[in-house]
């Protein structure tokens, strides 16, 4: 009978023969942890057989510390994969495979412009430095060191908080992955990135909002097919993306409305001034229902950015305050509703945002507003 391999110790290791093969002991049934025998040490394998009996290997990466903790970390290491390998768990996911599960789940979930915007944000942000990670092996401390990453440093304080609030909705996105990951069982623990913490004191009331004189000015900077956008979005409070989305079939000429079937909140339908009926009745003509509302002077879509350089000329041409973007044209849209009487719930169903959102952005906008409607009561 051989005789029984010990690969307790260093000692009992480096009395091993150097082989391709490692020398494996039972952890438990169906598990075995393994030790690979080279001629400057070794390396330490787990191996798990399935209900089919199909053998399966996992390659553990230890961070060792003291060479006589080696068979402890590596066992501990080997049973939490077979844990999740009773599970269902064996084969070894990356980030970047879980990124493209969660945007698909996304687009079943909430829509085609949801998916994009997610998709663009894990682009940009995080699969270049997570993307080839292997799910089972990132670390509380890996995910801080890309959240912090993400921060320039030497920046004003401005800036710094502008990157930090941004950093927070890439992390949102982030775990958001990660969460439906561990979901749908191509990883056992979400606790690295369950301790994660985002930036505090980020985010403050929106300080840009502008006047008709100043809308009046930018609108006479914008040109051609950019005016339209620029426009449309003053009157309706839309985003970007779901202008740059919307067909011509989703514009309802009799109603007044304005179908917005892939919104970042999912859909929902936003009432048309005149002004506004106007503006879309003029871009509807002589185009198939299928077609782009919105196009570039050169006929072909607005891809995302597109749009930025062209703010960034117009609002500098007509002198508007700085941090001017094209967003700040969807808050003056919320800004001139709830000033000019639109109830906080309407205007956060119209805009697909909250009631929470609107309180906390546009809280002194508010309080300013009551104050100037109690002034004109007569309590006494």
């Amino acid at each position: 009978m051989a005789a029984r391999v010990r690969i307790d110790t260093p000692t009992q290791r480096l009395q091993l023969k150097a082989r391709r093969e490692p020398y494996w002991v039972k952890l438990q049934a169906r598990g075995y942890l393994g030790f690979r025998r080279t001629a400057d040490g070794g390396t330490w394998v787990a191996r798990w057989r399935d209900d089919l009996g199909k053998q399966h290997y996992r390659a553990l990466k230890l961070a060792l510390e003291a060479p006589e903790r080696a068979h402890d970390e590596a066992a501990v290491s080997a049973r939490a994969w077979f844990k999740q390998a009773t599970a269902g768990i064996v084969a070894r996911r990356t980030v970047r495979e879980a990124a493209d599960r969660y945007v698909e789940a996304l687009r079943l979930r909430r829509g085609d412009t949801a998916a994009k915007d997610a998709r663009g944000r894990i682009d940009r942000t995080i699969l270049p430095k997570l993307g080839d990670r292997a799910l089972d092996r990132l670390t509380t401390a890996d995910i801080e060191q890309w959240q912090h990453g993400l921060v320039p440093a030497g920046t004003d304080a401005e800036r710094t908080r502008k990157t930090k609030e941004s950093t927070n909705r890439n992390l949102i996105t982030l775990k958001a992955l990660l969460n439906n990951a561990w979901r749908t069982g191509l990883v056992g623990s979400n606790s690295p990135w369950r301790k994660v913490q985002a930036f505090a004191k980020t985010t403050r009331a929106r300080d840009v909002f502008l006047t008709p004189d100043q809308r009046r000015r930018l609108l006479e900077h914008c040109k051609g097919a950019f005016r339209d956008l620029a426009q449309a979005a003053l009157l309706t409070g839309a985003r970007y993306g779901e202008l740059r989305d919307l067909r011509v079939s989703d514009f309802e000429a009799g109603r007044k409305a304005l179908n917005i079937r892939q919104g970042k909140t999912g859909a929902r339908t936003v009432p048309l001034s005149d002004a506004a009926r106007s503006l879309f009745s003029r871009l509807c003509r002589s185009k198939l229902p299928g077609a782009h509302l919105f196009t570039k002077d050169d006929g072909t879509p607005w891809k995302h950015s597109d749009q930025d350089e062209l703010m960034r000329e117009a609002a500098k041409a007509a002198r508007l305050p700085k941090g001017t973007v094209f967003y700040t044209l969807r808050h003056t849209f919320i800004a001139s509703a709830i000033t000019g009487g639109v109830d906080i719930h309407t205007a956060a169903k119209i805009t697909g945002t909250s009631v929470r959102m609107i309180e906390q952005h546009y809280g002194k906008l508010l309080q300013d507003d009551t104050r100037d409607r109690l002034n004109r009561i007569a309590f006494a």
